[in-house]
């Protein structure tokens, strides 16, 4: 969603298995689903950081399921990236920065207009990364025919 904000569109991923190259970590990981967008050139640090840290401030203030640590770490560690490339160097501005976005995500996040347009982000996301299998009449068939066989 802040990345269509900033302009670009976000490309869904769906599941899939690869190696956690983090240090604290250093084996491999599933992961269920993500987002990827290509950096605009004109966007604030707020802007990106924000971009980069929605997905878990979302689900930890509006649903009953926050993200896992290592879904988490991965999104800080973008985040970490992008703050270095904004030409952060101290790990107290990066807090900072990290902390800014996210207050502002929370302070986005009391405006019903807004939570509308999450869940609708997070409907198209379900719908792309898991789509529900295409009923057809053929298909409909085979299962009628499977089901009078047993």
């Amino acid at each position: 969603m802040y990345a269509r904000r900033l302009g670009v569109e976000p490309v869904f991923y769906g599941p899939m298995m690869m190696w956690d190259t983090r240090p604290e970590y250093d084996r491999p990981a599933i992961s269920k689903s993500s987002v990827e967008f290509d950096n605009p050139v004109n966007a604030t640090l707020t802007a990106m950081l924000k971009a980069n840290i929605a997905g878990f401030v979302f689900r930890e203030q509006v649903s009953d399921s926050p993200n896992d640590e290592i879904a988490i770490g991965v999104d800080m560690q973008a985040a970490r990236q992008c703050y270095a490339a904004y030409g952060g160097r101290t790990e107290e501005g990066f807090q900072r920065a990290v902390a800014e976005a996210r207050q502002e995500i929370v302070d986005e996040l009391r405006s019903l207009e807004f939570q509308k347009l999450v869940w609708e982000t997070a409907k198209e996301f379900g719908q792309t990364v898991f789509p529900a299998p295409k009923l057809t009449s053929s298909g409909l068939k085979a299962r009628r025919l499977s089901w009078a066989q047993i």
